[in-house]
């Protein structure tokens, strides 16, 4: 059985160690404030910059031309994109069109095999039938 005292002390340095915990993470708390304050000055001067950056292109004219020249880059590839992909469609309807006639001739090939083994199961049961007549002693 634990005393009163002992009981106390358990308490107590289950207390310490959660206000240990507490400090340690109130520290690393404050250390990743200030870390996300200084992210935030980096990127509002990286946004000042690029802001700058616009506003020179913007004065001497050259965004325009150079915003007017990517979209006839983007224009031209999707022309490419929509070229190539009429014809792999053109393609492949070809191919799907041969597909069918050399399966249509396969077919009739395979009817045809069909019926000449046919045939000839006819036969070997008449020959079979014919030799089934004759006489075992005269054959």
């Amino acid at each position: 059985m634990i005393t009163g005292r002992q009981a106390l002390n358990s308490i107590e340095e289950a207390s310490a160690k959660v206000r240990a915990d507490e400090m340690r993470l109130d520290a690393a708390l404050r250390s990743a404030s200030e870390e996300a304050a200084r992210l935030r000055q980096d990127r509002l001067k990286e946004l000042r910059a690029l802001a700058q950056l616009k506003f020179g292109l913007i004065k001497r004219g050259d965004l325009v031309h150079e915003l007017d020249a990517a979209e006839r880059q983007v224009k031209d590839l999707l022309d490419r994109i929509k070229s190539q992909v009429s014809e792999a469609a053109d393609r492949r309807q070809e191919a799907a069109e041969t597909l069918k006639k050399y399966e249509a001739i396969q077919s009739e090939r395979a009817s045809a095999y069909d019926a000449a083994a046919a045939e000839l199961h006819a036969r070997e049961d008449e020959i079979a039938q014919v030799l089934q007549a004759i006489p075992f002693g005269s054959r």
